[in-house]
């Protein structure tokens, strides 16, 4: 009996030391893939810069579905407006158009760390993809609703765009936005209320017949 309580003793002790090789091992693989992850997340951010040059985007557009969406889901958690908005005009060349002008509005919201990125993030990813998909169906049809939802979408200004006539024409001014040849904006996504520039987001674009593409002209804080 006592022999066999050593044998099992012993076989508890190696037993004891395997599990805490496997935990080291388990731990290292841990380390490992964070750092892989940060390293793709690196190397996304080399492809968005790279993908603006010419001679680079028909590669780029050629990755796999799982790799874009993987980059997608790093870009929602860990990214800004800046960096989305040139990842959808990297990979979705075919379906979105970006302003000058909805870049420096997003730089100005980046600026100040604009919160809610994850939400941003849906909504634009949204906008080039099931969007696009439901106006080149039909695209005599009102789709935006039936994508976003009331709280998320609008047509136009609303109530903004009531008041005086010097008012509206302002409001329609400052959202006819350079290289937009003179189209007009209204039609526009939101986040939050109110006129802070870190949590608050307009996104206002035009769906192109002709093009069969969305164009973003404003992508940042609440026009007046």
């Amino acid at each position: 009996m006592a022999k066999k309580n050593e044998k099992l003793k012993e076989d508890i002790k190696v037993t004891n030391v395997l599990l805490k090789v496997a935990d080291v091992e388990t731990s290292t693989k841990d380390v490992e893939i964070a750092s892989l992850k940060e390293q793709v997340f690196a190397l996304n951010h080399q492809l968005l810069t790279l993908g603006q040059q010419a001679d680079f985007v028909g590669a780029v557009v050629s990755c796999p579905d799982s790799l874009r969406d993987f980059l997608e889901i790093s870009l929602s958690k860990r990214g800004n407006l800046t960096l989305i908005l040139t990842h959808l005009e990297t990979f979705y060349s075919d379906r979105v158009m970006i302003l000058d002008s909805a870049y420096r509005a997003a730089k100005e919201s980046d600026d100040v760390n604009f919160e809610n990125i994850e939400k941003a993030a849906e909504l634009l990813f949204r906008l080039t993809g099931k969007y696009v998909d439901c106006m080149r169906e039909n695209p005599q049809a009102s789709m935006g609703f039936n994508v976003f939802g009331n709280k998320n979408y609008a047509p136009n200004e609303g109530e903004r765009g009531s008041g005086t006539a010097q008012k509206a024409k302002r409001i329609r001014r400052n959202r006819t936005f350079p290289d937009s040849n003179g189209v007009e904006m209204l039609e526009h996504l939101k986040i939050d209320n109110g006129e802070s520039v870190s949590r608050t987001l307009r996104i206002h674009f035009k769906y192109n017949n002709d093009t069969k593409k969305v164009v973003i002209g404003h992508c940042g804080r609440h026009l007046n």
